[in-house]
Order: C-alpha cells, then structure tokens, then sequence
C-alpha cells in the first residue's frame, strides 16, 4: 500500500531534525556554534522563517532584522549561523536539495522494478512539493538572484535529482520494459509536470482537483510515453484480468 501524505509529512518532520544536523556539520566554517539539538531547533526555526517571511514579502526586500523578529533570535544569535542574506540562501538551498534527495532515495532504495521506482519517484516529488511548498516555490525563483558559486551549487543539486529519474529510465530501458527514448527529454516533460503543481497551486485548488489524482495523471502520462509495445500490452492484459 502507497503512503499517504498524512504518513510522508510524519517522514519529513523526523528528516527535518536528522538533516538540521547534517547541514550545521555542513556550513560548519560559517557558523559559530556547538552542534547540539539547541542549534538543529534553531537552524529549523530559521529556514521555516524565512520561507514563511520570503512567502510574505520576497527575499529581497526581507532583511535580517526582520528573520530576527521573526524567529525570536536576537541578531547576535542569528550571525552564529549566519554572518550574512546569501550565507543564508545558501543555507537554506542546502537543506531543501538534501532533504529532497535524501527521501526520494530512501523511498526507491529497496524497490528492485524500474517501473515501480519511478511510480514512488513521481509520488515522492510531489508530496515532497506539498510538503515542503514553500522551499519548492522559493528554490524556483530565488535561483535566478544567488550570487556566482551558490547559483552553480544550486543547479547542480537540480541536475542530481534529474539524474536519477534518468538513470531509473535508462534502467527500464536496458530490461526492456521503457521504449529507448532519451532519458534526459522524457524528464524535461516530467519536470514540467512536476513544477506545474507547485508554482501553479491555485489552479488546481480552483479545480478541487487533490494530490492523489494529480500523481496518479502524471504516473499514468509517463507509463504511456515509456512502456515498451509488450510491456503496454502484459499492463492491459493484467488490468483486464483482474
């Protein structure tokens, strides 16, 4: 049985407090503090505030002053872990891209099927949009405005997840189960479907239309531009059956 997001946003609060760690060991050259669970709370009241004050206003026109009333920090808190605005976009993209990565792998590692890590791939991402809309819609617009090597760092991390949908395809292509189409191209077309339902969530609230039927269009579209001519032919086959 599929988790439900009630079950996934359970998954991502108990990742938020393994993660907080891992990126504070991270940015350890930029922060001034011990690493103790203090500092992870912390470090999670941060992000949340910016993303909610960014939501409210944009980055831009935020300043720290603000994330310091925000947070309850006093500002002296506040440059332990970070000294400045693009330490901490850099801060936050890390933490978004890790937490993304870590549970869209976690959740394919012990599926051996190529067909089915990606149906729990597309699932993943889109409950990790749900979840996580706030980073997902800021990692989308604040990309453009980061300085030179956070740009670079941000696009790469991009390029990471769209690596392993990609080497999922070229998986199923080698079993025989995907049509040898290019990987890259069929996820550019799943990309957009993906961004679609965050960056456009008004649309789809506007429709009633809820997460579970968008993730089962979208693994849907991709099985009927993937599945090879017998593989299309055994699904139709088993669904007739049953």
């Amino acid at each position: 049985m599929s988790m439900t997001l009630q079950a996934f946003r359970r998954l991502v609060y108990l990742s938020k407090q393994e993660l907080g760690r891992v990126v504070l060991n991270q940015h350890s050259e930029r922060t001034r503090l011990n690493k103790e669970p203090l500092a992870v709370r912390n470090l999670i009241k941060i992000v949340d505030a910016t993303l909610a004050l960014s939501n409210a206003k944009n980055f831009q026109a935020m300043s720290l002053r603000d994330l310091s009333l925000e947070t309850g920090l006093g500002m002296s808190e506040l440059h332990a872990y970070i000294r400045d605005k693009d330490d901490l976009i850099s801060l936050i993209q890390s933490y978004g891209y890790l937490m993304s990565a870590r549970i869209l792998l976690d959740q394919i590692k012990d599926i051996h099927t190529p067909l089915e890590q990606l149906r729990i791939a597309v699932r993943t991402h889109v409950f990790l949009s749900e979840t996580l809309l706030d980073w997902f819609y800021f990692s989308y617009m604040e990309t453009r405005n980061m300085a030179a090597e956070e740009k670079r760092q941000a696009r790469q991390a991009e390029l990471g997840i769209e690596e392993l949908f990609c080497n999922i395809i070229r998986a199923g292509q080698r079993q025989g189960v995907f049509r040898e189409l290019d990987p890259q191209l069929s996820v550019s077309l799943l990309e957009a479907m993906l961004q679609d339902w965050y960056l456009k969530r008004w649309k789809y609230r506007q429709r009633q239309l809820d997460v579970e039927t968008y993730v089962s269009f979208v693994q849907a579209m991709l099985e009927r531009h993937l599945l090879s001519e017998q593989e299309s032919e055994n699904h139709e086959n088993n669904r007739l059956a049953q």
